[in-house]
């Protein structure tokens, strides 16, 4: 799930609430999560978690939804003054369930009493020793104004004027006077009377609740159960890029804060989403032990700092303390981490479930040293040991704890790359070539490990075995075998004998001129368009093949997708065993090229027979079919669904490919489910006879930015018979395709469908012919050369040894 970029996002949605007016959509998505959890996953839980549950589900409904609200919040201090707007929620009944005691009380007084003796909520710490826990409340929750009275209350000086400047004298004033038994000012006790002197409710009293914070230890264990809810859920909103960290300390109190999440349930509750209908097979098996399920939600906690810190974190930023490898990375010590020293008896289960949570807190707030995390998931990957009792679907490994690991360290090897710490990066390719998981990233593996080995460690031969042994790897796609094959004869200077499945993939190209605004390296390319505005090199091209009367949109692939998802949406969500956990997926968990071959097989004779229909349907024939299911599923959260796109433009684009053509594509992509690489522009033409208005409702319906479909003229029905469609890859001066592009240029050019790549040269970009000198007579080698000396050991550890400790690696199926 996705942070919210702020609290008004989930307040807002209240008006839309689409449940029964007698039931409140925050009360009803947390309960809903916790009975969930207690019918799924009930046996994996501690005690004290299973308490949490059981003490929640009792509580009068008031507290119930206050609490789901504080939940979504960020908190995690909170004034009572600012809850006053939930007491008009006509869904919440105020008095129902309370004692006759607490019904003297204010409305929201009897909500919080019930959420202070159960533990779930707390105050102000009176014990005078925790006065930096007061004063972080302080911070987080009063204004400047109150800030000054709590100064006069001490006796502090106030003659200060910005909140922050209050704020350190008062820090300063606290921690350096004492009282004359020796203990520290009462600072909660005068921070209560303010705060009650400032209430203005009737009936209030002195040990009321005016500011409190939700227990941390509660509401990272009800964070749990609502990730195990919504495991194989997808993102409700998009990825946003994270704030950049210039310390270590920023980074810290922005990864480790608790911030509100937009979770499906609830977004369903209020109306803003609906996902499809299918059959529901929730299994706990994805963990078979408590001890799985701590391994898993430890492991997936590293791999989240791991990429905090590679996202947010400069390069300059002092990340590594040592820029070489160290003693540390020779040999593998056991893990600090109490989650991965031990599989405990079950006496021990409960007390090391919780210990194991805090045990990865504590370590991450004492994180000061990009390599310690790394080495700790290096030892961690290392003594993890499982005991299954049972096989798993294939399609659950990335539930597994040493998956969530292997990608954590994948991220380390590029950002060490960055850093130029290649040794380091060398070192854990190595050992992630040498585990079984994450499969489709071994290729990106060999690649990047003989790169490294070759030009910046200046051991070729080393970098030769690696490609060898890769291109005899099994796990390996055909996009991933091209730039190893490529590597592999570089290095040896020669071009192999071409054989049967080794021919490089052929396409069509075409080239034109661009009128360039920008010519720097590492910029995106801008140029003057056609009507003189400036453009990007997509747009560009989109221009040059409107005079030819093609119209289009710059969507990489994405109009493709579509019509793919709902060309194959009864196959996709059909009723196949455990594929479908919760009733948020937007796709089965087997829908997804590590699990390609088992989607395929699992529905072999349904797809047969959906592509054995489209493949005889005319263009007409196939528009109608688009439409049927375009306003069946209308705005369900499907696979690759964006409904914003409109219809026609789908039908134009699907009739211009062919059902043929369409149905030849789908059986290559069914066995691959992977659609990274498509082209970046579709654009379709109509030879239509009587084209009048034709143009502008095609040029309407592929412009992204029309919000108003409904104002666009119709296109005649026959156009669809009579129309063409295309698809361009487009490269600018200083791009160059990609083997993933190529192999689908190819799978295009296979299917029959109209594919090429248009590149996009600069005037005089023509390089000047290279004047012929007289060969020169060969020079001696120098003697630092790297084939005329003993290869560098990658360890930084200056022995010889034996290449083959490096490049042989396990390749064996762990099944």
């Amino acid at each position: 799930m996705d942070r919210i970029e702020n609290e008004e996002i989930v307040d807002e949605v209240d008006d839309g609430n689409k449940l029964p007016e007698d039931l409140d959509a925050y009360e009803h998505h947390f309960i809903s999560v916790l009975e969930n959890t207690k019918n799924i996953f009930w046996n994996l839980l501690s005690q004290q978690e299973q308490k949490y549950i059981d003490d929640f589900i009792v509580l009068p409904t008031a507290a119930q939804a206050l609490y789901a609200r504080l939940f979504q919040r960020k908190g995690p201090w909170f004034r009572t003054c600012s809850l006053d707007n939930y007491l008009n929620s006509r869904r919440i009944d105020w008095n129902l369930g309370f004692s006759d005691e607490l019904l003297s009380k204010h409305p929201l007084q009897r909500a919080l009493k019930c959420l202070l003796n159960n533990g779930f909520i707390s105050n102000l710490d009176q014990d005078t020793t925790k006065y930096l826990n007061v004063l972080e409340a302080i911070e987080k929750a009063c204004p400047a104004s109150e800030v000054a009275l709590i100064m006069a209350a001490i006796g502090a000086s106030s003659k200060v004027k910005t909140k922050r400047e209050m704020l350190e004298k008062l820090r300063s004033h606290v921690s350096s006077q004492r009282r004359l038994d020796g203990s520290y000012l009462p600072l909660a006790t005068k921070l209560q009377r303010i705060l009650y002197d400032q209430a203005c409710y009737e009936n209030k009293s002195k040990d009321d609740t005016f500011l409190f914070q939700i227990e941390p230890q509660v509401r990272n264990a009800f964070r749990r159960m609502h990730h195990l809810t919504y495991l194989a859920s997808p993102p409700v909103v998009p990825m946003r890029t994270p704030p950049r960290a210039t310390s270590w300390t920023h980074w810290k109190n922005q990864f480790l804060t608790n911030e509100p999440l937009v979770w499906p349930g609830l977004m369903q509750n209020f109306g803003r989403l609906s996902y499809p209908i299918y059959n529901v097979t929730p299994n706990s098996s994805m963990f078979l032990s408590k001890h799985d399920l701590v391994l898993y939600e430890c492991s997936r906690r590293l791999r989240q700092a791991m990429y905090s810190i590679t996202e947010t974190m400069s390069i300059d930023s002092g990340v590594t303390q040592e820029v070489s490898l160290t003693i540390e990375w020779l040999d593998h010590s056991s893990p600090k981490l109490i989650a991965f020293q031990r599989k405990p008896s079950r006496d021990e289960e409960d007390n090391w479930k919780m210990k194991c949570y805090t045990d990865l807190e504590q370590f991450l707030w004492n994180l000061t040293d990009f390599d310690v995390l790394v080495l700790e998931m290096r030892h961690s990957l290392k003594a993890c040991e499982w005991n299954l009792n049972g096989v798993r679907p294939v399609f659950f490994e990335h539930f597994d704890g040493r998956y969530q690991l292997v990608k954590g360290l994948n991220g380390a090897v590029t950002y060490y790359e960055k850093l130029g710490q290649y040794d380091k990066a060398v070192v854990l390719l190595q050992e992630l070539l040498g585990t079984q998981h994450v499969a489709y990233k071994r290729g990106t593996w060999y690649n990047r490990l003989s790169l490294n080995l070759q030009q910046h460690l200046k051991q070729p031969q080393e970098a030769i075995a690696i490609c060898q042994q890769g291109l005899l790897d099994s796990f390996l796609r055909e996009c991933d075998r091209m730039p190893l094959q490529k590597r592999l004869e570089r290095l040896l200077k020669q071009k192999g004998p071409e054989k049967d499945g080794d021919i490089m993939p052929s396409y069509d190209s075409v080239t034109i001129e661009g009128r360039p605004l920008n010519r720097a390296m590492g910029e995106k390319s801008r140029f003057i368009g056609y009507d003189d505005a400036g453009c990007s090199v997509e747009e560009l091209v989109l221009q040059h093949f409107k005079l030819e009367g093609w119209y289009g949109s710059h969507r990489e692939g994405l109009e493709l997708r579509m019509i793919f998802g709902l060309l194959l949406w009864d196959v996709i969500y059909m009723d196949v065993p455990n594929v479908f956990q919760t009733p948020f997926q937007d796709r089965p968990l087997d829908l997804d090229l590590r699990y390609a071959e088992h989607f395929y097989s699992a529905r072999k004779s349904e797809i047969e027979a959906v592509l054995a229909s489209l493949e005889t349907m005319s263009k007409t024939e196939l528009a109608a079919h688009i439409t049927c299911q375009y306003q069946k599923h209308n705005g369900q959260c499907g696979y690759q669904m964006h409904w914003d796109i409109p219809l026609v433009y789908l039908q134009l684009l699907a009739s211009g490919i062919g059902a043929k053509s369409l149905s030849s594509i789908l059986k290559l992509w069914v066995h691959e489910c992977d659609s990274s690489g498509m082209p970046d522009l579709i654009v379709v033409r109509a030879n239509a006879k009587d084209s009048s208005g034709v143009f502008e409702a095609l040029e309407a319906y592929c412009d992204p930015s029309q919000e108003d479909s409904d104002t666009i003229p119709d296109i005649p029905s026959d156009v669809f018979s009579v129309c063409e469609t295309q698809l361009i890859e487009v490269k600018g001066p200083r791009d160059r395709l990609s083997d993933t592009q190529i192999v689908w240029l190819d799978r295009f050019r296979q299917a029959g469908i109209t594919a090429k790549v248009c590149f996009v040269e600069e005037p005089n970009s023509k390089k000047p012919n290279k004047r012929q000198t007289k060969p020169s007579a060969p020079k001696n080698p120098k003697r630092s050369k790297a084939q005329n000396k003993s290869p560098k050991s990658i360890l930084g550890v200056s022995i010889a040894r034996n290449p083959q400790e490096i490049i042989e690696i396990d390749c064996s199926d762990s099944n």
